[in-house]
Formats: C-alpha cells, structure tokens, sequence
C-alpha cells in the first residue's frame, strides 16, 4: 500500500512540473514592439496579463486569448480603431481591424442591396478611422404620354401648275406612352431613364402636293411686244461689258458656252437658270443665259453690254428676270 502511494504522489508531481514547465514567448505588441518573455502560463490570456497588455473592444489577438500556450508560440495584438457608419440616416459606429468595408459592414450589420452604393468600395481595405457613406438605391415608376411628330409626304402632280401646291391630307399627330424608371439615393431623385416605351396611336402623314405643269403666262414688253413666260424671279442685276478692261487680261471676248459676249448675253447660276434659257429683264430686254461668273450665285444676274458707259449707267439694281417659254 505504502508502495503504490508513493508512485501516485509522484505521478502528480511529475505532471505538476509539466504544467510548471517554463515557455518562451514573442509578443508583438501594437506599437511596432515586440517582447520575449519566460512564463509557466498556460493560455494566451495569462501571458498577455504578465506584460501588462489590455484589450479592448474590436482589438485582434493571434491566436485567440483562450487559446493554450506553448513555447515558441508568437503572440500578434492589432488595435482595433473606429469606424462610422452613415446609413439609413443614422451614424454608426464600430472599432474593428484592419478589414475590407464589406466585412466592416456585417461587423456593423449593415445589409446591402443589390443596387446600394458604397464609399469607400466595398473591397477596399480599412485601415485606420474611416467614414463610410452607404446610399440606399431604390426606383419608381410612371407612366407618361408624349406626341408622336408626324412626317410630311411630297407629291408631285403632273395636272397641277407648276408653283402651286395643295394639302391633300392635314397631319395628325400620334401618341406614345413611356414607362419612366425614376432612380432615387436616399430619397433623392438622381435621374430619370426610359423603361419602355410603346405607340399607342400611329400618327397620320400630312400629304403636301406640289404641281409639276408649266403654264405659259404672257407679259406685253415697253416696246409693245408680247411674250410668254413660265416663271419669273426677283434678282439682283450687274453689269459688264467684254473687254480686258471689265473682264481682266485673259478675256478672249466669248463666254463660257462660247458665244460671243454681246448685249443680249447674260451670265447667270446654272444652278438657279440653266444655260441656254431665253429671258427677259426690263429695261434691258431679252437675253440669253450663256454666261456665269465667279460673283454670280444664286438670285444674281450680270448682263453684257458692248461698252462701258452703258454698263456703269445700268449699275446695281434688283429686277425681275423672266424665263421665256419660247
């Protein structure tokens, strides 16, 4: 008996001393530091305890204080500092570690929705005292009815004179219904952008016809003369006569489709009056349209005289030009 309890108290013993047994510890403390120390504590908690080391809400110790203790063992201690928090009109608060937004915000329980925004992003790392900003992305949507613009069709009509024209149909315009998304942060309206949009009422095109048949009108000339005309203009008039003097150096004395440059030549638009067309102009008589210049752009009219006194005597004036039929 006496033997079997002496090898008790020494199995206690022994396993006292293994508890006992002294373990180098490396403490990293928060300030960059880092301690060694010899202890016979068995958990994290004793060993921070033995150097003083206070924890305090949010701080992160590696490992845990609950953690057992053995030697070699490296003990991280990382402040916890503080973070707000704006969301839902509130300002939060939480001490947290380093730590990307996104956990932060779980830390704080703060539930985002798909559409939510958030600043800083929400894998960016946290670290030190930051403002979170968290704006809540919500929609609505209206329904609205805008008109449709109407198009304007062009006919021609060979039985029609030509330079007049008849509405054959008015215009109507159509209607389209849109469904608006209206986007609001935080019960903001920030933009509004078409959902949908649907014709609810096609729109009616105006039809416009324009005539296309000449009609020769006559006119009776100072001289008594009686001319036929299909269309007249309001022009500006010039005058020039052929030679090197008005006409510069290179003037050979015949026009651009080669007739000679004489009274009763005039140079014109090709645009507006086609070479070739017979006119009128009061107070200068009939002409041919055989010649252009440089100058003469649209509305405008230079007629040819065989001398220079009866150009700068005609000078600059506003006539109406008429377009001979025959």
């Amino acid at each position: 008996m006496k033997r079997a309890a002496a090898v008790i108290v020494l199995l206690s013993v022994m396993t006292a001393l293994q508890t006992l047994t002294v373990k180098q510890v490396h403490i990293q403390l928060p300030e960059g530091e880092t301690r060694v120390i010899y202890t016979a504590a068995s958990r994290v908690s004793m060993a921070l305890a033995m150097v003083g080391v206070d924890l305090y809400e949010g701080d992160r110790v590696i490992p845990p204080p609950g953690e057992r203790l053995d030697n070699g063992d490296v003990i991280k201690i990382m402040r916890a500092f503080p973070v707000q928090i704006s969301v839902d009109g509130k300002l939060l608060q939480v001490r947290t570690t380093e730590a990307p937004v996104i956990d932060i915000l779980r830390q704080a329980g703060v539930v985002l929705g798909d559409e939510d925004k958030v600043s800083p992003p929400p894998n960016r790392l946290i670290t030190q005292e930051t403002l979170i900003e968290v704006a809540r992305v919500t929609h609505q949507y209206e329904t609205m009815e805008e008109p449709l613009a109407f198009t304007t069709e062009i006919r021609y009509d060979p039985n029609l004179e030509k330079g007049q024209s008849q509405v054959m149909q008015e215009g109507v315009p159509g209607v389209v219904q849109r469904l608006i998304k209206v986007t609001y942060e935080d019960g903001v309206m920030v933009r509004k952008t078409i959902a949908e949009s649907k014709v609810i009422r096609e729109p009616v095109n105006k039809i416009v016809v324009h005539g296309m048949k000449v009609v020769p009108r006559t006119l009776v000339t100072a001289s008594g003369k009686v001319l036929r005309y299909t269309r007249v203009y309001d022009m500006e008039a010039t005058a020039y006569e052929p030679s090197p003097r008005s006409t510069g150096i290179w003037s050979d004395g015949y026009t651009y489709t080669g007739v000679r440059a004489t009274k009763g030549v005039a140079a014109v638009d090709p645009r507006v009056i086609p070479l070739g067309t017979r006119l009128y102009i009061p107070g200068y008589g009939e002409a041919l349209a055989a010649d252009i210049g440089g100058a003469i752009k649209g509305y405008k009219i230079d007629l040819c005289y065989d001398t220079v006194p009866e150009a700068l005597e005609w000078g600059r004036k506003w006539v109406k030009v008429y377009i001979l039929a025959d």
